[in-house]
């Protein structure tokens, strides 16, 4: 004799153990980010437009958790603008750094928004999601990734990092250029504890 297991809306999410003992299932699978969305805790950070006029590393972006949960960055977008400077490289070094002891600024970024347009939550009001400037510096930490960004670029990368509570990072960019915008926004969400091995 079988036995039938069913949970949320019947017939959607089933467990059927057969008379052989062998489990058949029918469920809705879907990512973890996807979960995160649906629940309110997912997130866009973005700096909005950062004029660079330094043709050297500036500090661009500062995030540090004060979440319960583990703050993951599913992927780094930057934009870079036209480079209208004295220098010709044309390709913008962004390094993503861990665990700076200190950076140089402390304004707010242009946004920090959930990503579930129906849900008002938001990160907790400790964790600080601030946008650099020209010449911003970033202190201690280890240069942990970089890429190189043309001009007149829009570059989206999974990066995959988790932050846990008090775990920081920044993002510095040298322009190679003395007139250029940029900009960094990070998907992330929260990994709810239930997920935590």
């Amino acid at each position: 004799m079988g036995m039938r297991i069913e949970g949320g809306k019947t017939g959607v999410n089933t467990l059927l153990i057969d008379s052989d003992g062998k489990a058949e299932v029918r469920a809705v699978v879907e990512t973890e980010a996807q979960w995160a969305a649906e629940k309110g805790n997912s997130f866009n950070l973005n700096t909005g437009t950062v004029n660079l006029t330094t043709n050297g590393v500036s500090g661009v972006m500062y995030v540090k958790s004060n979440e319960d949960d583990v703050l993951i960055i599913e992927q780094i977008i930057v934009g870079v603008g036209e480079q209208l400077g004295t220098t010709t490289e044309g390709v913008a070094h962004v390094k993503i750094i861990r665990n700076p002891t200190s950076v140089s600024f402390s304004t707010a970024a242009d946004m920090s928004q959930n990503r579930n347009f129906g849900s008002s939550k938001t990160l907790d009001s400790g964790t600080l999601v601030y946008k650099g400037a020209d010449s911003a510096t970033v202190t201690g930490g280890d240069e942990t990734i970089l890429f190189y960004v043309g001009e007149k670029v829009r570059m989206a990368a999974p990066i995959n990092l988790e932050l846990q509570k008090g775990n920081s990072l920044a993002v510095t960019v040298d322009p190679n250029d003395t007139s250029t915008n940029v900009y960094i926004a990070l998907v992330c969400h929260l990994k709810e504890s239930e997920f935590v091995a």
